[in-house]
């Protein structure tokens, strides 16, 4: 036995059937039906509703790679499925902050939204979906994150992370859970005939990979046949930044899309707003996504630079809680958009779970990255009852939190841990 068929059987994968359906994934036979997943249905009952009233719809996107790749699923979409009115919202990090906001809804009411789509977030988003339906707006959540035990009161909530339905498989990422309400959309609505949404899996391995979702099952075929969309890439944007990243089309793979293509379209948001970069995702024109992609570049070499100052900071302070299980460590001088990154980079040197926390004033916010089993939204959930607010899911979260409140942070999520490996 070769060491590559020792690799595959280790994973399971003994027969040659199942080595052949892992090496080159069949998308047709992992096209779960989209109508399995919870309120799917709705979801597509109050678009088409949309569809025929000629009303004005706002995606409502996340600034990180899956939600600004979810957004941009959905404009190309529904502009084939002949939607009259659709924009897009991506919040700014150091505006609205994470998720959704009254303020942010307030700025899509601005936009005379008649109904917002939510991409990547949304689903703990209670008090803002009531907002927006005060002001006469309605909301269908399209997400993936940890949920809350009562959905949101929104009109639909389609998320495979909510109990009691059949969907078989509940680990996509954002831009996944957007392709779904697009192969459910296809059976109802004319301009996007079945297998040309294929078009689509360009953005929808872009988020999967760079979200860090299991590549299992669909996922895995996404991510496979989007490769290939890539090497024929008919985005302007896409081409240019792959230009400017050095990158083959005929060459790419995973590994280019989670470490050339994400880190600079996430600069964009981490530095300035991420809209820079669904200006490049959504670019007709050669010479204005060639801009668009020396913006993101220009943009990622600062962003290295802030990132390692940063770094070299937080080993310092962590290099002194050689007895936490959990790291958190914290400043007033970190820029909050980048420090996401280095939470990353931590948990590779100490093998910890890790949250980072950016102060600003009387208010801090803070990113997590887990390492092993450690659910990091789970850690956040613990608690409750001293941040302001946060989510996330098991490999990564955000938080919100008084500044004054990170020593009782920092100690409740080491109980967590204490309780969660007893």
């Amino acid at each position: 036995m070769t060491l590559f068929e020792k690799i595959l059987a280790a994973r399971g994968l003994t027969t040659r059937a199942a080595r052949e359906e892992f090496l080159h994934p069949n998308y047709a036979s992992v096209k779960h039906d989209p109508f399995l997943l919870p309120d799917m249905r709705k979801a597509v009952d109050r678009l088409k509703k949309a569809h025929a009233k000629g009303e004005k719809i706002v995606i409502y996107g996340d600034y990180d790679i899956d939600g600004l790749s979810a957004t941009a699923i959905l404009l190309d979409a529904f502009g084939k499925f002949g939607f009259k009115e659709v924009g897009a919202f991506i919040p700014n990090r150091f505006v609205e902050g994470y998720g959704m906001t009254m303020g942010a809804v307030d700025k899509v009411r601005n936009m005379g939204a008649d109904l917002i789509v939510t991409v990547d977030t949304g689903s703990l988003c209670h008090a803002e979906i009531e907002y927006a339906s005060s002001l006469g707006i309605d909301t269908v959540v399209t997400d993936h994150h940890n949920v809350a035990e009562t959905p949101p009161p929104s009109v639909a909530a389609v998320n495979p992370k909510f109990p009691g339905h059949k969907y078989p498989f509940r680990d996509l990422c954002g831009a996944g859970v957007a392709f779904k309400l697009v192969q459910a959309l296809q059976t109802e609505l004319d301009g996007l005939p079945d297998g040309y949404e294929k078009w689509l899996l360009d953005l929808v391995a872009l988020g999967t990979v760079c979200d860090i979702v299991t590549l299992a099952d669909e996922n895995r075929a996404n991510v496979y046949w989007g490769l290939e969309v890539l090497k024929k890439q008919r985005r302007p944007g896409l081409k240019a930044l792959m230009s400017v990243a050095g990158i083959e089309p005929e060459k790419v793979n995973a590994r280019h899309l989670g470490f050339g293509l994400g880190p600079r379209m996430n600069a964009a948001g981490r530095l300035e707003t991420a809209q820079y970069a669904l200006d490049m995702l959504t670019a007709s024109d050669g010479l204005e996504a060639l801009e668009a992609s020396e913006k993101l570049e220009e943009l990622n070499i600062k962003r290295r630079s802030i990132q390692d100052e940063i770094f070299d900071e937080a080993c310092q302070q962590a290099d002194n809680m050689t007895d936490d299980r959990v790291l958190v460590v914290n400043s007033g001088n970190w820029n909050h958009g980048v420090i996401g990154i280095v939470a990353s980079k931590l948990v590779e040197k100490y093998e910890k779970p890790v949250f980072i926390i950016g102060e600003r004033g009387d208010e801090a916010t803070g990113s997590a990255r887990s390492f092993g089993d450690f659910s990091a939204a789970d850690a956040v959930r613990a608690a409750d009852d001293i941040i302001i607010k946060g989510g996330g899911h098991g490999a990564a979260a955000g938080v919100t939190l008084a500044t004054e409140r990170i020593d009782d942070f920092r100690r409740r999520v080491n109980e967590f841990y204490d309780s969660y490996n007893r």
